[in-house]
């Protein structure tokens, strides 16, 4: 970002993103909070960053989810919360009802090794410095770090009760901690690889320890002691073990692309199913025992099983025929697990940086608890307190403008990329516009859909309300932009008069006028009521990306594909100054709220500009403006 002076284009303050851990990625837009003193930025980099207008200096950065490689879930007790934990070295909380991440929990180890403890109260995980780490679950907050492995910690697991936290690492060896005193209460050395996977016996007698080794090893809580005799051996490395509620069975993963059930107090398999066509490396068992899910990441399907007769419960598929349960090869994306959801017939499926929630009748999904795609869009709502933003992921999203945290998620109504999202007038609602060409206007307290505006032919660029909120506007690829009622979403009139697509459209604050930018290098401002041509501003040389109004409606400014913002006499159309700066195309302009007094310009070159202008009182002060321009 930089501040620039336009009587003599001398720069005042450079606001890079390199230089202040910014922007790593092109800047899609940019506007400032009603008050004037914040600015808020959306970039390709999948972020959007606030900043001070008076200081410059960045404040905070909008961004959640796992950066890549997801691969741990676990839901606290019934079903509200959901813990993921990635490759990435972080974990993450989240809140169900809204998709938003509640908590990040840094330094947690790429091994994704986490749980939580059955009261909902902790969290553990492993680390990036061989240690285990307990987390306050509310505050997110690290409690205690348990230091005593001399590698890797790889799985942990709570007690029933839990007093005791088991760790295993990537030596093979256990340790048994007492959670509130934090001190190790056993050793269980006897495994000679990788702990892939801990559990405790539903009576938490015992602790079951799943290992590279070939074995899952069966341990005598009270003394510390091996059941020698009650090792279940397996023909190669075992890859996950879950436990059954409410009985003795276990399920185990193999690396000979079997599944086995176990009965731990007599250490004999009691079902096998398989060979998989691949690995498995993710069990879930339903809360009543009776279903087995399973995911299958070589071949990306999610499959349902009845645990009592060992049948797959197939699933009617696009074609008719019956198949596996989620087939990611059709719905797109990445698989590493799978669990039941607590208390409900869905299924959370993770791999890539998404954790996705899936209804198991209909087929269709439900939510994401994910990164931002490509943040196209960024506003403020209008009492500064919240923050709308729209993705290429098809979503949008809802922020405290305050603590960063996601109120709500708006998904799963377009179908492809959102390319704007604002807030209405009152706040109450968020309007969006999106590749699938239509606009829709949610009720942010429910997160639904209460219009959905229909009859553009081809992509809708834009959507904005008016100033005085009786009014929609929508601009399309269709060549036309479209004017709505904003209560019933019935169409009033067309805008046509741009040669190709329609990019931008904006109010002037009375709502009266109405300009538009578009593919044909050209804006045009409109009346309103009439859709009559007030003035056609002709002078960039590639598309015209967006425009605004000053305040007074005096003066409209343009940004351009041509790499240059141009000021314009919004009564005679003629150009008054040409601010060409960036070296990539402009994305986004607008003036500062109150006063019009700086213009903030944004740029596929990683940047936004703030740059201060005269007041416009005479002509002689444009013209001092021009002629700077020239030397």
């Amino acid at each position: 970002v930089r501040e620039w002076s336009i009587e003599g284009y001398q720069e005042i303050r450079t606001l890079q993103g390199v230089v202040l851990n910014g922007h790593s990625d092109a800047v899609l837009d940019a506007t400032f909070s009603q008050d004037q003193h914040q600015i808020v930025t959306a970039s390709r980099d999948r972020t959007a960053r606030l900043w001070s207008t008076s200081s410059g200096q960045p404040g905070m950065t909008l961004a959640e989810g796992h950066t890549y490689l997801a691969s741990t879930a676990v839901f606290f007790p019934g079903g509200k919360r959901l813990l993921t934990a990635a490759v990435d070295n972080t974990a993450r909380i989240w809140d169900v009802a809204t998709g938003g991440q509640i908590q990040r929990l840094d330094h947690s180890g790429r091994s994704a090794a986490a749980t939580v403890s059955s009261n909902g109260k902790w969290v553990a995980t492993g680390s990036d410095d061989k240690t285990a780490i307990l987390w306050d679950a509310m505050t997110g907050s690290r409690v205690m770090t348990l230091d005593g492995h001399q590698a890797e910690v790889t799985a942990v697991a709570f007690s029933p009760n839990n007093t005791l936290l088991a760790t295993g690492d990537t030596r093979g060896h256990v340790k048994l901690w007492n959670v509130e005193a934090g001190r190790v209460v056993a050793n269980l050395d006897g495994h000679s690889r990788r702990i892939s996977a801990i559990r405790f016996s539903n009576d938490g007698t015992r602790v079951l320890t799943a290992s590279g080794d070939n074995t899952v090893g069966q341990w005598d809580v009270a003394s510390g002691q091996e059941l020698n005799k009650l090792i279940l051996k397996h023909p190669d490395s075992v890859l996950a073990l879950q436990s059954v509620p409410g009985g003795n069975l276990v399920v185990t993963s193999c690396a000979d692309q079997k599944l086995r059930v176990w009965d731990i107090t007599t250490g004999q398999t009691t079902q096998t199913f398989g060979p998989f066509p691949g690995n498995v490396y993710s069990l879930s068992v339903s809360e009543d025992g009776q279903r087995l899910l399973i995911a299958n990441s070589d071949e990306r399907t999610v499959r349902l099983w009845n645990l009592a007769s060992g049948k797959e419960l197939e699933t009617p598929q696009p074609d008719g025929k019956l198949g596996p349960l989620i087939d990611m090869k059709l719905r797109g994306g990445l698989l590493w697990s799978t669990t039941f959801v607590p208390g409900s017939e869905d299924v959370l499926t993770v791999g890539g940086s998404d954790s996705r929630l899936w209804d198991v009748k209909t087929g269709r999904e439900k939510m994401s608890f994910s990164p931002h795609g490509a943040v196209a869009s960024a506003r403020f709502s209008p009492a500064g307190d919240m923050i709308v933003t729209g993705s290429w992921d098809n979503s949008a999203k809802v922020w405290d403008a305050k603590t960063g945290k996601v109120i709500r998620k708006l998904e799963g109504e377009h179908s492809s990329f959102v390319n704007t999202a604002t807030f209405s007038k009152d706040g109450q609602c968020v309007l969006t516009a999106s590749d699938d060409g239509t606009a829709k206007v949610w009720r942010l307290a429910t997160g639904k859909v209460e219009l959905t505006l229909r009859g553009h032919t081809d992509r809708v660029r834009s959507a904005n309300y008016s100033p005085s909120g009786e009014f929609i506007v929508t601009t399309s690829s269709d060549q036309t932009a479209r004017l709505w009622n904003a209560s019933t979403g019935e169409l009033i009139r067309e805008f046509k008069g741009h040669r190709f697509a329609v990019l931008c459209a904006e109010f002037s604050k009375d709502s009266q006028w109405l300009a538009t930018g578009g593919e044909d290098n050209t804006a045009i401002v409109w009346d309103v009521q009439t859709a009559e041509k007030r003035q056609s501003l002709s002078g960039h040389s590639a598309a015209v990306t967006s425009v605004a109004f000053s305040p007074d409606k005096s003066r409209i400014i343009t940004g351009s594909q041509d790499q240059t913002a141009k000021l314009w006499d919004s009564l005679t159309g003629k150009e008054i100054l040409t601010l060409s700066r960036h070296t990539e195309d402009v994305t986004s302009v607008t003036f500062s709220p109150i006063d019009g007094q700086e213009i903030l310009t944004a740029s596929r070159d990683g940047t936004a500009v703030i740059w201060p202008t005269s007041r416009w009182t005479t002509v002689a002060g444009a013209d001092d403006a021009k002629s700077s321009k020239k030397q």
